[in-house]
């Protein structure tokens, strides 16, 4: 019903042709704002530092590789959605409900602090760690293949970054047990 009703009063709509995009750009919506309750290089809602010494040094300076990696992409990662206008349902929180799921997320921040930051040293030491990573992948009986790094503009890339994580986690554990 509603897809015959925009036909109808908006000229550029595609009608069932567009369906699915709109679908899925929703999705992309709903993705980056449930990402946002794990991003890295963020204060926390109330603006304050992060207390815990060992992720305010894994994430020191992922905001820095963040634009490194999208001006290395040609700014391919053009982001034109304001999710940042949504609701912060953090603010809506109870001080206690609030430590309490930094409590439970922040073992998730973390790992991916580590696997982020692996991921963009990984690339970038062309010398040292990637030969040594293509080697180990060799071992594992793997091919060799370059995780995917989490980048801001594009909300899957954490998911990606994650599921390559899994994926290849003999790799990472031979690579950190180094």
């Amino acid at each position: 019903m509603m897809m015959l009703e925009l036909e109808d009063k908006v000229e550029m709509f595609d009608g069932q042709a567009a369906h699915g995009q709109c679908f899925l750009h929703v999705g992309n919506l709903v993705g980056k704002t449930m990402v946002k309750a794990f991003d890295l290089s963020k204060k926390s809602a109330e603006g304050d530092k992060l207390e815990d010494n060992e992720l305010e040094a894994l994430t020191e300076g992922l905001e820095a590789k963040n634009w490194q990696t999208i001006a290395e992409n040609d700014g391919d990662f053009f982001d034109d959605d304001d999710t940042d206008s949504w609701v912060n349902e953090l603010l809506l929180l109870t001080p206690k409900e609030c430590a309490d799921l930094e409590g439970q997320v922040r073992p998730v921040r973390i790992a991916l602090a580590k696997i982020q930051k692996l991921a963009f040293k990984i690339i970038h030491s062309t010398t040292i760690i990637l030969p040594v990573w293509d080697a180990v992948c060799v071992d594992q009986d793997l091919k060799p293949r370059r995780m995917p790094r989490d980048v801001s503009t594009r909300w899957n890339s954490v998911f990606d970054m994650t599921d390559f994580a899994v994926s290849y986690h003999q790799v990472l554990e031979a690579m950190t047990d180094k």
